[in-house]
């Protein structure tokens, strides 16, 4: 098989797993669910998304971001474009871009009840072959996105677009802490643990990294506002999701946090990417 067939075929599986994730979700779509308000920092439809410290990576990429008034954004892997919204209603011009069309109609949804259709266009298209001209944006970004992609592809695509001098901002899943990873690929499905993500997607290692690095050379950075470890248990399993427990698993990643050493153990990651001003 040729590797443009196998990057077709890496696509298609992304495109159903998405497509159903969505269809499962269309049923709740309601105001108070999907609208975004000019503050947020995580998505109304994922309340556990604070305990997770997924709020703190947002924030982080914001302000890697910095003011994006008046900047021409481009939302990769957009979903159900919390992101694309948020972006738009601090007044971003966003293109949201995604391989599955389902999430994407949830995204428009969204974003008409939050008030911005009018600054959000929503198109189907892959990460790894950008239809956009060369530096066309002031800003790419994306939630939990990179890893699902042939960053191979994906990392060029984003430098081409990318003005010089364009900043990147991502929330993404980590692989540099090897417990986690283990326990990733051994027990969702099993014992009771739900499957959350697709078969195809790889939290970010450091053949990522190379990917990136290749692309935007020491344009590319990591950041851990937050140490996401002790709470992925109560993310998975039931009998660690009662109040005290939940506590204090919080209270032991803070703990550990405040280790600069182990920082970098954090099950999420903030990443930002910038291109050289003298780039083309």
């Amino acid at each position: 098989m040729t590797e443009a067939a196998k990057l077709h075929e890496l696509q298609e599986r992304e495109r159903e797993f998405w497509n159903k994730k969505a269809q499962e979700s269309a049923a709740a779509l309601d105001l108070d669910m999907y609208r975004v308000t000019p503050d947020a920092v995580h998505d109304p439809a994922m309340p556990w998304l604070p305990y997770m410290g997924v709020t703190h990576m947002v924030r982080r990429v914001l302000d890697v971001l910095g003011d994006v008034r008046g900047k021409r954004v481009l939302d990769i892997g957009a979903g159900t474009g919390f992101m694309s919204v948020a972006l738009a209603l601090r007044g971003a011009y966003v293109v949201a871009t995604d391989v599955a069309e389902q999430p994407l109609e949830v995204g428009a949804f969204r974003a008409k009840v939050s008030g911005v259709s009018d600054r959000i266009e929503f198109r189907r298209v892959a990460s790894e072959s950008l239809e956009f001209a060369d530096n066309s944006f002031d800003i790419v970004t994306g939630l939990f996105t990179l890893h699902h992609l042939d960053l191979a592809h994906a990392a060029k695509e984003m430098h081409r677009v990318l003005k010089p001098g364009g900043k990147g901002g991502f929330v993404e899943t980590s692989g540099r802490n090897k417990l986690l990873i283990a326990a990733r690929n051994t027990l969702p499905g099993r014992y009771g643990i739900d499957k959350a993500g697709s078969d195809d997607e790889i939290p970010l290692d450091a053949r990522a990294e190379t990917h990136l690095r290749a692309a935007f050379g020491d344009g590319v950075r990591y950041h851990y506002p937050d140490l996401v470890f002790m709470r992925m248990l109560a993310a998975n399993i039931g009998l660690f999701r009662f109040q005290p427990m939940m506590w204090a698993l919080k209270a032991t990643d803070n703990v550990m946090w405040s280790l600069h050493i182990l920082r970098s153990w954090s099950y999420f990651v903030a990443v930002e990417l910038e291109k050289d001003t003298a780039a083309q």
